[in-house]
């Protein structure tokens, strides 16, 4: 009790984490490279906002209702549900939510990188040096922390491929992170290249700029869902219930196959689309809905749409693509790169795309600098860092992940309960298994994951699996992982924030003094 425990982000995961530790009578203190709390939202491409509806995206100690209650400078009208709001508003939301935590703001340190963190015999030595600053070692401080946790997120360094050519081009070309001002693409020549939603916001806001012309180059096409289906039900039905989830292959890590699932009383015993007995059904119905998006957004994809939604990610989008190819305004091209010539950019068929400006809306990757020493630790494949419930290094107990080796639909509340069970272990409420323990459950992590088709971040790529984490997590404090009042809202009504409102460490008893475990003794050591 009364630990120091450094917190290294202060985006959302960051910013709950300390909180639950702060729960839990513990000290954070939360070291951020930027000027504001707030990760991604704080500073973005122009237009950028969420992808689901603001009940999706709500934090469980602080919801809509509360933040609604009142007028805030930077919203323009008072969140309800169902609806989307831009990047700006969300960052307002973070910034009240820091105000309405008792303690929160005092824990913050902004323009701090973190360097490096070394393992100690007592706990971590934390590395930092002011962002910004130009790099010697004169610049740079060390301090002693109990505990690390890393809240950086998935979002760290932007994915800049090395274009063929892109030395002679005479345009400008950019991530599309650096994309803050859209007034730049004002009678240009744009040309954006990526499939994900950055891509079409990016698209979208150069043609409202006034661009002279804007296409959008994306070799392999993913799959986007409708903010409604049918123009009337939400989407949040069909990624955020129960039912929804259990038709989407594979079922989430559990052992024993289809018995093994028959004999537990899942859902996806019977709906799943590949191993289900009426995989049939699901199987139309993952047809059925392709058929509904091509003709609602004129989206179609190489890659079965239960394959994109539950490893690339897929995204939300309105109609507003498609009315601007209908008029002219956007033209998208499916073909692969050949590189940049001095005029713009040349595909692989040959055409070339005249260009003043060309957009990389190609994401980002992980970033594990300054965590070397940790990460020699963990078990890293081609597809990524497997981690015991994507949170604990087995043979590392004293720091955690929580944001940053897992992604979801719903990452503000993956983030809660990852948040929860940290700080639960260093609070001494909850005991960790023996090494040989989690690295059983790593393995069977790794041959569930090995059933989703590869990308180079599969390991932490949960998307709409975030059902069987939550309840994985939710079951590790406790807690029931039935949150709904009845069976038919169980099965039909979608898992938000508030469902979580009780699933907190501070809820739990501290466990008895004990003598430390040969596993702690040699850890220490």
């Amino acid at each position: 009790k009364g630990s120091r425990v450094a917190v290294v982000g202060a985006g959302v995961a960051g910013l709950q984490t300390a909180a639950a530790l702060l729960d839990v009578g513990l000290r954070p203190v939360v070291l951020e490279a930027g000027g504001a709390a707030g990760g991604v939202w704080a500073d973005n491409y122009e237009d950028f906002g969420a992808q689901v509806p603001v009940e999706c995206y709500q934090f469980v100690d602080y919801p809509i209702s509360h933040f609604a209650k009142e007028a805030h400078e930077g919203v323009a009208t008072p969140w309800k549900r169902d609806e989307y709001r831009p990047g700006s508003e969300l960052q307002v939301y973070i910034r009240e939510y820091v105000r309405s935590r008792p303690g929160l703001a005092e824990c913050l340190r902004f323009r701090t990188r973190v360097v490096r963190i070394e393992p100690r015999k007592d706990g971590w030595a934390v590395t930092t040096e002011p962002a910004g600053a130009a790099l010697g070692a004169w610049r740079q401080s060390t301090e002693a922390f109990a505990a690390v946790v890393v809240c950086t997120g998935q979002y760290i360094t932007p994915n800049m491929p090395a274009f063929a050519g892109a030395d002679s081009f005479r345009g400008r070309l950019l991530h599309s992170s650096e994309f803050l001002d859209a007034s730049v693409a004002a009678g240009k020549r744009v040309v954006v290249i990526g499939a994900g939603k950055s891509a079409y916001d990016v698209a979208i806001a150069s043609v409202k700029r006034g661009a002279a012309s804007v296409d959008i180059v994306s070799r392999t096409p993913r799959w986007a869902v409708p903010r409604h289906v049918f123009g009337l039900i939400p989407i949040k039905y069909f990624a955020f219930t129960r039912l929804g989830y259990a038709a989407f292959p594979p079922a989430y890590l559990k052992p024993g196959g289809l018995w093994g699932a028959l004999r537990r009383g899942e859902l996806s015993a019977l709906l799943s689309a590949k191993r289900g007995l009426l995989w049939p059904l699901a199987w139309l119905y993952f047809r059925f809905m392709e058929l509904v998006i091509y003709l609602h957004l004129g989206v179609w994809a190489p890659n079965r749409i239960e394959e994109d939604l539950a490893n690339a990610g897929g995204q939300v989008l309105t109609t507003t693509p498609k009315k601007l190819m209908r008029s002219g305004a956007l033209a998208q091209h499916v073909a692969g790169l050949r590189g940049l010539s001095e005029g713009g950019v040349v595909l692989a068929n040959g055409k070339e795309l005249e260009a003043d400006i060309v957009i990389a809306a190609t994401g980002f990757k992980k970033d594990h600098t300054g965590l070397e020493q940790v990460m020699a630790h963990a078990d890293i494949e081609k597809d990524g860092a497997y981690l015991y419930k994507q949170t604990f290094i087995p043979t590392l107990p004293r720091i955690a992940f929580v944001g940053s080796e897992v992604a979801s639909f719903t990452h503000i509340v993956t983030a809660f309960l990852q948040a929860q069970v940290v700080a639960a272990v260093l609070s001494r409420r909850l005991e960790l298994p023996s090494v040989a323990e989690m690295r059983a459950e790593i393995a069977l992590w790794k041959q569930w994951k090995r059933g989703i088709p590869f990308t180079s971040e599969r390991a932490a790529k949960l998307q709409v699996h975030f059902h069987g984490y939550h309840d994985d997590l939710v079951k590790t404090l406790g807690f029931n992982h039935r949150r709904k009042r009845t069976p038919w809202g169980e099965l039909l009504s979608p898992y938000l924030a508030d469902d979580y409102a009780e699933v907190k460490a501070a809820n739990l008893p501290v466990l008895p003094k004990r003598a430390a475990t040969f596993h702690e003794v040699v850890t220490a050591v």
